[in-house]
């Protein structure tokens, strides 16, 4: 009997995705409310040449009530859904509601990890604060700076980025959002805080960035990459609530990397009707193969008569970098989507010079009702569904976060990663699919010892064909 339900599972998968990719399997959440599976990002924290895969559960209550937990899965031949490191944050403080490589932000040789615990109550009640842990051959768990926001509410650490070297000093540098944070006159306007890095940071704060209007959000998504080409990265800051003369239009603001870089905003991009929310969600990667990095935005916010539909945009990067859209993509019908509630790239799944784009939505009923799902662009001047995934059960919301991750069992294997917080009371999980032709003979170990989980196969191990009448599995 379970073989016949394993059976079910995986064929139910395969039907969902491209020829490419094999369902590799679930990583479960511990505990029902953790909402494990609500951010990803990868990042090479132990320095072995692979990147890591970084999982986050902010309601987990390890350490208090939401204290939050991320997990450290290591990449590499040794790669296997056991996490290899678990850091908790402090209570009420909803660590890892925001993740991120921070670059080399200490200049040695490492690449670091950035953790936003937006409810963190120090110096004031939800001030926030983002994390930073150095990397390195033998990274541990103890925090090595904590960076705080000022005030009551200004959640700062709600997003954060590794920015790259914005001041152009050889070191790299960081970006945290306080999407709440008041300036001027202004209310719940936001702020942005940019920190230079160096071999030895003084962590006070060097720039901070604001928007142009009351409300707006600014701070709660970020991005960063050189879209102009001039080999200095830009800042990109999300804007979802910002105001024209309709309600919540939204707004991307970019701001030029430089020796001195300025507060000023180079350009802005601004949504067209009511509801809009551009600036929801941020990303970039090289799309369209011109050598430029592109500006990718997602909205779960545009709207197809009354249904939140939701919609990706492109910006193509260039010498004269412009606000017009260049690409989109919408599922363009009647229902409560949330397409393009999250989004990643920078990463080139099939090796053909131009990344790819995962978009999430998590509202989407094509598997289960609020199943939710994403969709897999292969990058190109025009870009085009590659893989579209599905949620499997009722209210798991899948697609809520999505990364894409290099190394996992050796450098030329690619998972696509997809969380579903929701799933199960809110237990959380995140699904994997493995690029199959990746590496036929040197597939990725995938332990099954240990409560994080409840499935796993590898293709490898176990093959359905549309041939498969009965529903049988063959064992090779």
């Amino acid at each position: 009997m379970l073989k016949c339900f394993l059976c079910f599972i995986l064929f139910s998968f395969l039907q969902t995705t491209a020829n490419a990719y094999d369902f590799v399997g679930y990583i479960n959440g511990e505990n029902a409310g953790d909402e494990y599976g609500s951010a990803m990002c990868t990042v090479d924290f132990n320095a072995d040449g692979f990147a890591d895969l970084v999982v986050s559960a902010p309601a987990a209550d390890d350490a208090g009530t939401s204290s939050g937990k991320i997990y450290i899965y290591f990449g590499g031949p040794a790669a296997d859904t056991v996490a290899d490191l678990t850091i908790v944050g402090a209570p009420s403080s909803f660590f890892g509601k925001a993740l991120a490589s921070a670059g080399d932000f200490n200049h040695d040789g490492y690449e670091d990890l950035l953790v936003g615990a937006p409810f963190y109550d120090s110096p004031a009640s939800n001030a926030g604060a983002v994390y930073l842990y150095y990397g390195g051959p033998s990274p541990d768990t103890t925090v090595d700076h904590i960076f705080t926001g000022e005030n009551t509410s200004d959640y700062f650490g709600i997003a954060t980025v590794g920015v790259g070297d914005f001041n152009h000093d050889g070191s790299d540098d960081i970006a945290i959002g306080a999407y709440k944070s008041d300036w001027g006159a202004y209310t719940n306007s936001g702020k942005v805080y940019i920190y230079f890095g160096g071999q030895n940071p003084d962590f006070s704060v060097d720039k901070i960035l604001v928007g142009s209007a009351d409300g707006e959000r600014f701070g709660y998504a970020l991005t960063a990459q050189d879209f102009n080409g001039d080999n200095i990265p830009d800042v990109a800051v999300g804007a979802y609530s910002f105001d024209n003369s309709s309600l919540n239009v939204g707004r991307i603001y970019v701001f030029d990397g430089g020796t001195a870089p300025d507060t000023v905003f180079d350009l802005t991009i601004t949504g067209s009707s009511s509801g809009d929310k551009f600036g929801w969600t941020l990303t970039a990667g090289k799309i369209n193969n011109d050598s430029y990095y592109d500006l990718i935005m997602g909205t779960d916010g545009y709207a197809v008569d009354t249904f939140a539909t939701g919609k990706i945009y492109i910006y193509d990067g260039g010498s004269s970098f412009d606000n017009i859209e260049d690409d989109s993509y919408s599922l363009e019908r009647m229902a409560n989507d949330y397409f393009g509630f999250s989004v990643a790239s920078n990463v080139d799944i099939n090796e053909d010079g131009m990344d790819e784009i995962i978009a999430g939505m998590p509202g989407n009923d094509d598997g289960a009702i609020d199943g939710g799902g994403a969709i897999l662009f292969l990058g190109n001047s025009s870009i085009s569904i590659d893989t579209t995934v599905l949620g499997d059960s009722q209210n798991e919301e899948m697609g809520k976060a999505v990364c894409l991750w290099k190394d996992f069992g050796n450098s030329s294997t690619y998972i696509v990663a997809v969380g579903a917080s929701s799933f199960d009371n809110y237990q959380g999980k995140v699904a994997l699919y493995r690029q199959s032709n990746a590496s036929p003979n040197n597939p990725p170990v995938l332990d099954s010892i240990g409560p994080k989980n409840v499935y796993v196969g590898s293709l490898l191990a176990f093959q359905v064909t549309a041939s498969d009448a009965d529903g049988t599995i063959p064992i090779l």
